[in-house]
């Protein structure tokens, strides 16, 4: 996400999170891509896990926001915690949607009613290829009768990763050596890879909510090169 904004000429970020933990290291990653592409952290800005906490801390936000001169503004709450309040509250404090580019580091497209919020027109969030999502949620719909959580095709690449290595004949498939392969796999939302340090890379579109509808506008990687599967 830091890299395409960069490609649209948007260099100075401010990051918003809550305190917690997952929101924490959410914000360190977007410092950390920020460093290596090259890309501003202008400010960080944390405020208390709750509505109270986030409702004090957003004038303080948006004042700190237009005292850098920043022109992104990324944030790593969903739409089940600081979301929906910092879309909706942050322009009415000074913050230009028209200048200001949001960005959400979770999907805005998660759960109903999000997508329709007027300060999230115009947002950019990473998410799977929809092509390749709409496949898969057919698949299980047809042979469960109903959706799939969100999660359940990481549940199922993890296990297909590990079936294509048994494929190819290695005997080392549940192993970190062959499950960190640098091509990674070819997985149902797209590519992915696991990493030595227990993190993964995932290819993914980015999207931008025009007319509370979710449009793609840079197209998920194919490939980290080979895929696996």
């Amino acid at each position: 996400m830091v890299e395409f904004a960069l490609s649209q000429g948007k260099s100075d970020i401010f990051v918003v999170h809550a305190d917690r933990h997952a929101e924490r290291v959410g914000a360190d990653a977007i410092e950390q891509a920020a460093l290596e592409a090259g890309a501003n952290v202008l400010g960080v800005q944390s405020f208390s896990y709750s509505q109270q906490g986030v409702l004090a801390a957003i004038p303080g936000i948006a004042s700190s926001f237009l005292a850098y001169g920043a022109d992104t503004i990324f944030v790593t709450s969903g739409s089940d915690g600081a979301l929906p309040w910092l879309a909706d509250l942050l322009p009415e404090h000074g913050i230009d949607r028209a200048t200001a580019q949001f960005i959400s580091l979770q999907r805005l497209d998660a759960q109903s009613g999000t997508l329709s919020l007027k300060g999230l027109q115009g947002a950019w969030f990473a998410t799977p290829a929809p092509v390749l999502a709409q496949q898969f949620n057919r698949r299980y719909g047809e042979a469960y009768g109903s959706q799939p959580n969100l999660i359940a095709s990481l549940a199922y690449d993890g296990i297909a990763a590990i079936g294509a290595l048994v494929a190819e004949g290695k005997s080392n498939a549940l192993r970190a050596d062959a499950l960190t392969q640098p091509a990674g796999f070819a997985g149902v939302n797209g590519p992915f890879r696991l990493l030595s340090n227990g993190t993964n890379e995932r290819g993914l579109a980015v999207a931008q909510v025009e007319n509370n509808q979710v449009i793609v506008i840079d197209p998920a990687p194919t490939s980290f090169g080979s895929a696996g599967f």
